[in-house]
C-alpha cells in the first residue's frame, strides 16, 4: 500500500493523543510550513477523535475547537 510522508506522519501522531486531552498547532504558511505546522497535526487530531478520543479538542493557533470535519 503507498502512503505519504504526511500520511505516515499523521497516523502515527494520532496515535498520541487521548480522549479529554487538548491538543494544539500553530497556522503556518507557505506551502511546507503549513503542511508540517498545521494540516498534519489537525489531520491527526480528526484522525484520533474519529478512532479513540471523540472527546479530544482541537486549540488552533490559540483557539479552542471541537470541529466536525465529517
Amino acid at each position: 500500500m503507498d502512503y505519504t510522508l504526511g500520511e505516515l506522519l499523521s497516523a502515527n501522531l494520532a496515535r498520541t493523543f487521548h480522549d479529554h486531552e487538548v491538543g494544539f498547532t500553530g497556522l503556518g504558511t507557505g506551502r511546507d510550513a503549513a503542511n508540517y505546522m498545521t494540516n498534519i497535526p489537525v489531520a491527526a487530531m480528526e484522525l484520533a477523535r474519529h478512532l479513540h478520543a471523540p472527546n479530544l479538542t482541537l486549540a488552533l493557533a490559540g483557539w479552542t475547537h471541537n470541529p466536525d470535519l465529517t
